[in-house]
């Protein structure tokens, strides 16, 4: 697996925590469009950033082996945060239509 498609597949995961986490989904479904894609933004650019801290304190990320603490790595990173990007908006885009409504009585 590369790190472009690692990268796509921790954004439709991330988007897909998004919706499915009850706490979670209720609080994300109430932002507006532009507030959604910050705060998705905002967790990309934190991750990234912490696995760009890890190799260039030498800590060995076997998933991210072309992630290194150099202007390459730097690169590297930025292209796995725009794989990742792409994949959260195909996450949202795809879950957007299952999600639940958590503004409606539960039956009964």
């Amino acid at each position: 697996m590369t790190p472009q498609e690692f990268s796509m597949g921790a954004g439709y995961l991330l988007s897909f925590l998004l919706f499915v986490i009850p706490v979670v989904g209720k609080w994300y479904d109430a932002q507006s469009g532009p507030q959604k894609a910050a705060i998705f933004i905002g967790l990309s650019l934190f991750w990234g950033l912490i696995a760009f801290g890890l190799a260039c304190a030498k800590v060995n990320i076997s998933i991210f082996p072309a992630l290194t603490c150099s202007s390459d790595g730097f690169w590297s990173l930025i292209n796995a945060f725009v794989s990742f990007s792409i994949g959260g908006a195909g996450g949202y885009v795809s879950l957007n239509r299952l999600k639940p409504n958590y503004n409606t009585a539960p039956a009964g």
